[in-house]
């Protein structure tokens, strides 16, 4: 027994030595490969993944439009190359890999453009990445529509307002929703998203065109696609518009200018959110350089940190000359830094370049009048004292010409207006709204821009035409990221990026939407906007209340920021603009250096403009509603 004892002890303090000995050799990580087992799949198909590597090192999935690792996009699978019981150079089928629950839209990595990726350490360091197609399968690819027939209302010439009736193919495969883009003899119009998207209810489905919707020169059909599951018809269905639909004479341009909201900017000029600003300040600078002003309706700093403000003056300085004034309104994430109210105040209106010793102020520029209003302490809805209201009554009405449009810019908006608003969707908010309507009422000319909920310029109400009860509505949808229905249950955004190029014509307003980051025209975003001359009513109902929501969903937190920017150049809010635009007798198409993605239409896959339910189920991103989530694969 002693002598077993003896033994066991030795050959333990043999085994300590190895271990010791082992440890003491430096180990040399494996260098980083990735392939697949081809570059094309079909629907169902598996995908066979070699990956080398050691330690944490790990693959992901991702959608082709959902950018670099970590940079605000999770992975779809994902896995470890070297743990978890996965040996580095083996293969793996990434069906067999890890899903993430909030991308459910792919899970069985539908008919698409992707991209693998091998990152280092459990971090974003890119190693390796190899890209790929995965095709429909054939028994799921529906036939064009058998026919395709629009309808006008009859309301004048550059008006879609109207409806489009779509009769299904023979095939097999029945579309789940149909897609139409504006197009003319060569094709869909290059540039432009869909004109509109919407699910299929039968073998017959009508849907109707926004009213007020503005058809693009040089379009006199529309092209309509059979969609499912990721699947696209390879041909398109036309539908004729009337002769002269798109011969609209709007009168004289006046003058032009931009509309962006929430912008979020971090100190960091990698993060998605910079980038996305950088990208619709160097867009406008090529379309429109003749603008009058680029106006930021609130949240400009992400935590209302002097990081992200010296941030946002610095993106502007590397936009470079040529670029309007750029004025904000403040918003509730400006309201975040960890001061007060007032301390948050002055930081915003210093970092910001507002001479203005409150957040309400006005300004005219080329002779149209910019008023701006903002919530006066932290919250999620806006609070207008009795100050800021009674300053807004009376500087409405101040050199009041009617018919001359107003622009007024508050970060929130009022419930039941425009998209995000809507009581079920939960993001308006105003806390003094009854007593701003009736103000409102009265100057039927007002512009009012509401920004706040991110609904994309995809949705439906993204514009309210003047009415009795309030003037002109317009959702400004958001710069950094966006949020639409599908979004409310699980509150992940939508990686995209939009903004207003607004034309000011003698007889109208041209308020055209467009996508920053796909450098291109928002087809269901197009509006037309005539100003009525005399106020509406007084009533006494109000659709709003005080029982609002008062808490945002409850979301991760934000990585900190490791780097202090270095200050930036501030803007002036009341400084000299360039000169109106030139005079133009009929609506031109502003130059633009877009890609033609849209060339094909949807056959064109994830490639290009697929209308919004491509877009939206494939642009997933963890973007949650104050803050994205720290653990991005």
């Amino acid at each position: 027994m002693k002598r077993r004892q003896t033994t066991g002890a030795v050959l333990l303090a043999l085994l300590l030595m190895l271990t010791a000995t082992l440890s003491a050799v430096p180990v040399t990580a494996e260098a980083g490969t990735l392939t697949l087992d081809k570059t094309t799949y079909t629907e169902g198909e598996d995908i066979l993944v070699t990956a080398t590597g050691s330690g944490a090192d790990w693959v992901g999935l991702y959608a082709a439009g959902d950018g670099v690792p970590g940079g605000g996009q999770v992975s779809i699978y994902w896995y470890h190359v070297a743990q978890d019981g996965n040996k580095s150079g083996e293969q793996k089928n990434i069906r067999e890999a890890e899903f993430r629950n909030d991308r459910g839209s792919l899970l069985e990595i539908p008919a698409g453009d992707y991209v693998m990726f091998l990152c280092a350490n459990d971090g974003y360091t890119v190693l390796a990445q190899v890209a790929f197609t995965v095709k429909p399968a054939p028994d799921q690819v529906p036939d064009a529509p058998a026919s395709a027939v629009y309808t006008s209302d009859g309301v004048g010439a550059g008006r879609a307002d109207g409806k489009l009736t779509v009769t299904e193919g023979a095939g097999s495969a029945k579309p789940l929703s149909y897609v139409a883009y504006w197009a003319n003899a060569d094709g869909v119009l290059p540039g432009w998203s869909a004109a509109t998207t919407f699910a299929r209810t039968g073998a017959t489905t009508t849907t109707r065109l926004a009213d007020n919707t503005l058809i693009p020169a040089g379009a006199d059909r529309l092209l309509v696609f059979a969609q499912r599951r990721g699947a696209c018809s390879a041909t398109g269905t036309e539908a004729l518009l009337p002769a002269g639909a798109a011969d609209f004479d709007p009168g004289t341009l006046l003058g032009e200018m931009q509309v962006m909201s929430d912008i979020h900017i971090n100190p960091s000029d990698d993060h998605l959110h910079n980038k996305h600003f950088a990208q619709a300040l160097a867009d406008i600078r090529t379309i429109s350089p003749n603008s009058m002003g680029i106006f930021v309706n609130g949240d400009v700093a992400d935590h209302g940190q002097v990081a992200e403000y010296e941030a946002f003056n610095r993106l502007i300085a590397q936009a470079g000359d040529g670029l309007p004034p750029v004025l904000c309104a403040i918003g509730n994430h400006d309201f975040d830094g960890g001061l007060d109210a007032k301390g948050q105040i002055r930081r915003f209106l210093k970092g910001t370049g507002n001479s203005s010793e409150t957040i309400w102020f006005d300004t005219w520029i080329s002779g149209y009048h910019f008023v701006f209003l903002g919530g006066e302490a932290a919250g999620l809805h806006a609070d207008l004292s009795n100050a800021q209201l009674a300053w807004l009554e009376e500087t409405l009405a101040k050199d009041r010409v009617e018919g001359r449009p107003t622009f007024l810019f508050l970060h929130q908006g009022l419930m039941d207006t425009v998209a995000g608003t809507f009581q079920y969707q939960d993001w308006h908010g105003v806390k003094q709204s009854a007593q701003l309507r009736r103000i409102l009422r009265q100057y039927p000319e007002v512009v009012l821009f509401s920004g706040h909920s991110h609904w994309t310029m995809e949705s439906a109400h993204t514009v309210k035409p003047a009415d009795s009860s309030l003037p002109s509505v317009v959702s400004t949808a958001s710069c950094a990221y966006l949020w639409d229905d599908s979004c409310i249950a699980t509150n992940v955004g939508i990686v995209g990026s939009e903004g207003y190029y607004i034309y000011l014509y003698e007889n109208c307003l041209i308020v055209r939407g467009r996508s920053f980051d796909r450098g291109e025209w928002i087809g269901s975003a197009q509006f037309i906007l005539t100003l009525p001359t005399s106020g509406g009513t007084e009533t006494e109902s109000e659709t709003e209340t005080a029982t609002e929501p008062v808490t945002e969903p409850v979301t991760g937190t934000e990585p900190d920021s490791s780097t202090q920017p270095v200050p930036g150049t501030a803007t002036g809010t009341v400084a000299g603009t360039s000169g109106a635009g030139a005079d133009s007798s009929t609506l031109q198409e502003p130059t633009t250096t877009a890609a033609d993605s849209s060339a094909s239409g949807c056959a064109s896959s994830l490639g290009g403009a697929l209308g919004s339910i491509s877009v939206l189920l494939l642009g997933v991103a963890v973007l949650s509603r104050r803050k994205r989530s720290r653990n991005l694969r």
